[in-house]
């Protein structure tokens, strides 16, 4: 990361002067530079010289050619350079996508494991316990789990939608001077959100389609600011978004690739 100082030269008062003179008739030399930061400004301190100093004009006209000689080249090298990074770093973010994706397959597997070996090693038990055991893997409602484990958890996923939390309250300024009704969408991967660039995201360019959000209640600390308590899956988007107006009145709130959607019903 960049130190503090380092923009501190911008602030910094330069006096450039040079005499101009035009009495130095020897012919324009070569331009041989190092293109590192001393041998550019002492090419540049040369340059200028010459072209302050030199009689005929075509010795200037050289000292200006030899300039833009010299910064085609700079350019085509900062080019050349730029491209290779942007290979580079594409690079290793495949590199990272992949050791990621293995990462998470052997996590998935371990997973399948343990969860088989939890299995296995309950209906290998004779005793009542783990015959009840068995028997509450099982919901008539939705289907049989491999584990008690797995039915816990796809009920948790079920009903946290509609549990309350306090770091799930979203704070929209509607500005309105009144309480009105707020409606909540939520959608992921919209222009400009794609972490891979612009139409990169699972859904092409545009994004998901926008889902009505079952906010759980609304409160206000004055007429102008709602609090929005939201299900608890969105509690990522609150805690990390950024908030924005929007043109056509509504508010978004932002992390990542994840959008919240609040439009006041005014």
């Amino acid at each position: 990361m960049a130190d503090n100082n380092d923009l501190d030269w911008t602030k910094e008062k330069q006096n450039i002067s040079v005499t101009v003179d035009f009495e130095d008739p020897t012919p324009t030399p070569p331009l041989t530079v190092t293109p590192d930061e001393d041998g550019l400004t002492k090419a540049a301190e040369a340059n200028a010289q010459q072209l302050a100093s030199k009689t005929w004009l075509k010795d200037m006209r050289a000292s200006i050619a030899q300039w833009i000689l010299l910064c085609g080249y700079i350019l085509s090298k900062v080019i050349e350079t730029t491209r290779k990074l942007a290979t580079d770093i594409a690079t290793f973010k495949a590199t990272i996508k992949t050791r990621q994706d293995d990462v998470e397959k052997r996590m998935t597997t371990q997973e399948t494991t343990y969860r088989d070996l939890i299995k296995e090693l309950t209906e290998a038990d004779t005793g009542d316990g783990a015959a009840e055991v068995i028997t509450a893997r099982n919901s008539d409602l939705y289907g049989d789990f491999a584990t008690l484990d797995a039915r816990f958890e796809s009920l948790e996923a079920a009903i946290a939608p509609y549990v309350a939390n306090t770091s799930t309250t979203a704070t929209i300024p509607v500005n309105l001077g009144r309480q009105v009704p707020i409606s909540v969408s939520y959608y992921e991967y919209a222009l400009g959100t794609e972490p891979d660039g612009l139409g990169t995201g699972p859904y092409g360019l545009g994004g998901s389609e926008p889902q009505d959000v079952p906010y759980i209640a609304i409160s206000w600390s004055d007429a102008n600011t709602a609090k929005v308590a939201l299900p608890v899956v969105y509690k990522d988007v609150v805690a990390d978004g950024t908030l924005k107006a929007m043109a056509d009145g509504s508010w978004t709130l932002t992390a990542g690739y994840k959008t919240l959607r609040f439009v006041a019903d005014a």
